[in-house]
């Protein structure tokens, strides 16, 4: 996959389907949530105001994965699961959101050196 993006409104954007990024996953306004799964190894942005979840089944996270932009990166329970699953060394330095109902998991570790809540 090259570039999958949510570019404009406020609302959001729910895909229910398995996405696997190779290539740059991007939300540059509102909220757009991945909820089918898949496996990452590209790049995720979030832009000023926009979000980033991952908010269904289980999102695997594999070498090369990153996550860049000044917006907020959430797991949250939206269909399903909601589990990030790390299986590469991570380290996030943005805006991190863990709900209730996310689960971060995996067989590797994720150091955060920006902002983390948990609600």
């Amino acid at each position: 996959m090259k570039t999958f993006r949510k570019s404009t409104g406020s609302g959001s954007a729910t895909v229910q389907l398995i996405l696997n990024n190779s290539g740059l996953v991007q939300a540059q306004a509102g909220f757009l949530s991945l909820d089918g799964g898949g496996a990452g190894s590209g790049r995720f942005e979030a832009g000023p105001g926009a979000t980033n979840n991952f908010g269904g089944q289980t999102y695997t996270l594999v070498a090369g994965a990153a996550f860049e932009g000044a917006g907020l990166f959430q797991v949250a329970q939206n269909a399903g699961g909601g589990i990030l699953a790390i299986a590469t060394p991570l380290t996030i330095t943005n805006r991190f959101l863990l709900h209730v109902g996310g689960v971060l998991g995996g067989t590797n570790t994720v150091t955060f050196t920006g902002p983390f809540d948990w609600v």
